[in-house]
């Protein structure tokens, strides 16, 4: 191993193949590389029922411009 930090946070697939193998009652957190309320919105499409982000004011204003959207 190189020692680089090569983390790219959650992805649409690791999101739907969470939700796909747990139970209803396992909730599934998309966290990491979370930026705009497009992708928030994909992950809980998904079936992510959390979201660990640092930018929630972006992505609540991004809610504000694509509500008809959501």
């Amino acid at each position: 191993p190189s020692g680089d930090y090569n983390y790219q946070g959650a992805t649409e697939h690791d999101i739907a193949l969470m939700r796909k193998s747990c139970s209803e009652r396992v909730g599934v957190k998309a966290s990491g590389g979370v930026r705009d309320f497009a992708q928030a919105a994909a992950f809980q499409q998904l079936g992510a029922n959390r979201l660990g982000t640092s930018a929630s004011a972006a992505i609540i204003q991004g809610a504000g411009r694509d509500a008809n959207s959501y």
